[in-house]
């Protein structure tokens, strides 16, 4: 935890779940993003994981974004019917702090990189394998897979 911010606490990374509904309902939480921040973790950068369930879920991403501005937020798009989601959470991220950078990946956000990064404001997609990937895009040395 960084000190000096003005609202939170100022991680590296924020991990957030996107909402398969617009009502946030039917919530699965993606187990490989646990993984994806214990690696960032080990490596020695701040994270927090936070779930967006519910059809508060809009009030619970700009509360965790306020509360932790992070430097990047990292959303996962493994399934088809998260890619709504994923791209909804990172409009709204941009709103609340737009200078905060924004990732995906899974397999979907893989099939679709070029799409989403052309049309989206989503700033970056790491396709294939993101543990390695990820931590060198969130150090500003990206080598690979993005």
């Amino acid at each position: 935890m960084r000190p000096g911010s003005k609202f939170g606490e100022m991680v590296d990374v924020l991990f957030l779940s996107p909402p398969r509904r617009a009502d946030g309902s039917n919530y699965l939480f993606n187990n490989a993003t646990l993984s994806l921040a214990s690696y960032l973790h080990r490596h020695g950068l701040d994270v927090r994981v936070e779930p967006l369930v519910g059809p508060t879920w809009p009030e619970q991403l700009e509360k965790a974004v306020l509360k932790y501005e992070p430097r990047w937020v990292a959303v996962s798009c493994k399934w088809w019917d998260t890619l709504f989601g994923a791209t909804e959470v990172a409009r709204r991220v941009k709103l609340v702090k737009p200078d905060c950078k924004v990732v995906v990946g899974g397999q979907t956000a893989t099939s679709y990189a070029s799409e989403i990064v052309r049309n989206t404001c989503i700033d970056a997609v790491i396709m294939g394998d993101g543990e390695v990937p990820l931590l060198e895009l969130v150090q500003g040395k990206p080598s690979c897979n993005l």
